[in-house]
C-alpha cells in the first residue's frame, strides 16, 4: 500500500512505508507528487492526470516534518 506525506516544507511524497522508526520514516518506490490530476479529491490519486517524479533509491524523512499523511488504496 502506498503513503502520502505531506511535510511542513510543502513536498509531497507518495511511496511504500518499509520502516517507521521513532524519529523517521524510510520510503521506498518514492515520488514527488507534482500534480494531483484529481477533479473529486485526492482519494483518486493516482489518475492518468497525476505526475510523479520517482526518486531513485529509498528516501529517509523526519517525522517531526510531516503535516499528515494517508494511504492510497490503489
Amino acid at each position: 500500500m502506498k503513503t502520502v506525506f505531506v511535510l511542513s516544507n510543502s513536498w509531497v511524497l507518495m511511496g511504500e512505508v518499509y520502516f517507521r522508526g521513532p524519529r523517521t520514516y524510510r520510503i521506498r518506490y518514492a515520488s514527488v507528487v507534482r500534480r494531483w490530476g484529481t477533479s473529486n479529491g485526492v482519494g483518486e490519486i493516482p489518475t492518468k492526470l497525476t505526475i510523479l517524479d520517482s526518486i531513485p533509491g529509498s528516501v529517509t524523512i523526519e517525522r517531526a516534518r510531516v503535516l499528515f499523511s494517508f494511504d492510497v488504496p490503489k
